[in-house]
């Protein structure tokens, strides 16, 4: 007979993280803080998008 597999849900989709799985604040705080430039690049890059046409984006 097979012995069944445990599988480890590494994202406790179903159930509260318990403390020693959790990030600690100063890991938290460099995501949030990547998050906000990455989502303020986006944003710049697609208001500069909006303002050239194909030939305009070619030229430059």
């Amino acid at each position: 007979m097979e012995k069944e597999k445990k599988v480890k849900d590494v994202d406790f989709a179903d159930s509260a993280v318990p403390a020693s799985a959790r990030k600690n604040v100063v890991t938290m705080f460099m995501i949030m803080l990547g998050f906000t430039f990455f989502s303020a690049s986006m944003w710049v890059g697609q208001q500069l998008a909006d303002g050239l046409d194909f030939w305009g984006f070619w030229d430059h």
